[in-house]
């Protein structure tokens, strides 16, 4: 995966980095491969993977120049087509997180803005940003991308039950990143947690992430 983007590699070269892989330190280049994106107008980009030429040489890379991870992505929309991103993905110093609490015209999360903002950023009391803090003894601290709005509310027409959850947060991404004049929100803050209604579609799920990602999708239930 390359910030929660799917790739096909060999079988013989993915069970020789098996350890490496596991702790999450298996870094990779390969020249010549491409991220392919599905546009839609109205949602922005709603699937993203990595096309792999059948020439390619895949070259493993030390760690210590893997953790700091650069590509570019061509967009479907001029504004789009060249976009640079860097992103340090070791857990150690300070880190941003942005809130989405998602709702659709018929569904909406089951805590508000204000009880999520505590549950996230409570420096006090039991959140995420505590927990963090006493386990790592320190060594990473969450704080909001935005003090003063550190939850934001994006409501996405049409029924929960029409979405799958992919789609969902897709569609908050594009709609809130369209507001701030981004082509997304990784590019505002480190991480972003979306924050979905129950009932779409796929079945029973409570949350999804992938190591090294920049977002992560729950269901906060009571």
């Amino acid at each position: 995966m390359v910030h929660g983007l799917p790739m096909h590699l060999p079988a013989d070269l993915v069970q020789e980095n098996q350890d490496a892989l596991r702790s999450g330190d298996w870094f990779i280049q390969i020249p010549g491969a491409t991220i392919e994106e599905t546009y839609i107008p109205e949602f922005g980009v709603l699937r993203s993977g990595v096309r792999i030429a059948q020439e390619s040489q895949i070259m493993t890379i030390p760690p210590e120049e893997g953790r700091l991870i650069s590509y570019s992505v061509r967009g479907r929309r001029p504004q789009d087509h060249i976009r640079l991103h860097a992103r340090r993905l070791d857990t150690m110093g300070q880190r941003t997180v942005l809130v989405v609490r998602v709702s659709t015209s018929d569904a909406s999360p089951t805590y508000t803005a204000s009880q999520l903002s505590q549950y996230f950023f409570d420096t006090k009391g039991y959140s995420m940003v505590r927990q963090y803090q006493l386990c790592s003894t320190g060594a990473l601290q969450f704080q909001p991308f935005d003090f003063f709005s550190q939850v934001i509310d994006v409501v996405i027409p049409g029924q929960v039950a029409s979405f799958t959850r992919e789609l969902l947060w897709s569609a908050a991404n594009a709609a809130a990143s369209s507001e701030r004049n981004v082509a997304s929100l990784d590019l505002l803050s480190d991480h972003v947690a979306f924050i979905l209604p129950s009932g779409t579609q796929g079945g029973y799920w409570i949350a999804s992430g992938t190591t090294g990602s920049w977002r992560c999708v729950c269901i906060i239930l009571v």
